[in-house]
């Protein structure tokens, strides 16, 4: 069985989410190397990616 991910399925519609949370996130002018980074995009990710 052949999986694709593409920005229909939920994962994928999170993935595009977290890339564009962070991509503002960054050109706000917080640095991507931060520890803080990924806390900060989080909240914008649904839940449903870590079930």
């Amino acid at each position: 069985m052949h999986q694709e991910s593409n920005h229909t399925h939920p994962e994928g519609q999170a993935g595009a989410m977290a890339v564009a949370v962070a991509a503002s996130i960054a050109a706000s002018g917080f640095p991507p190397y931060e520890p803080d980074f990924l806390r900060k995009i989080l909240p914008y990710i649904p839940e449903s990616i870590f079930d």
